[in-house]
């Protein structure tokens, strides 16, 4: 079975999350801050090993012009950066995956770009869900 499949959690992407993303667009040099429950600390590490794995397998797709491969790549961040409360993350895999399926070639490495900015600069503090609100 395809771990991407709808209804199918990914092994590191929890099954719903109480996370939150407090996270504006950095500027430049500057750290995205993201305020994670506390409780996926021991996941976040693989997590963002993940994504950065995925943003290489995207470039490389996408150097090959097989834009179908970074859209269903987008398409997994997408969920899995909603999954924990990582939305600037969502938003960008959305908006890549949208110029992926659209064959937008400028469009994607613009996304991609701003995938990799975004996994650059995070910086995770963990709270409580008390700390969160």
């Amino acid at each position: 079975m395809n771990r991407n499949e709808p209804g199918c959690a990914r092994a590191d992407e929890p099954a719903g999350g109480t996370a939150h993303d407090s996270a504006a667009r950095p500027a430049e040099g500057a750290q995205t801050v993201v305020r994670i429950d506390r409780d996926f600390a021991p996941m976040i590490p693989r997590f963002m090993d993940n994504r950065r794995k995925e943003l290489t397998a995207m470039r490389e797709a996408a150097a090959r012009g097989e834009y179908e491969t970074v859209s269903k790549l987008a398409h997994g961040i997408k969920g899995a950066g909603g999954s924990y409360g990582f939305d600037e993350l969502t938003a960008s895999a959305a908006a890549l995956e949208q110029a992926a399926k659209a064959g937008h070639g400028a469009a994607v490495l613009e996304g991609l770009a701003a995938i990799e900015r975004y996994l650059a600069t995070i910086d995770v503090q963990y709270v409580t869900p008390e700390e969160s609100r």
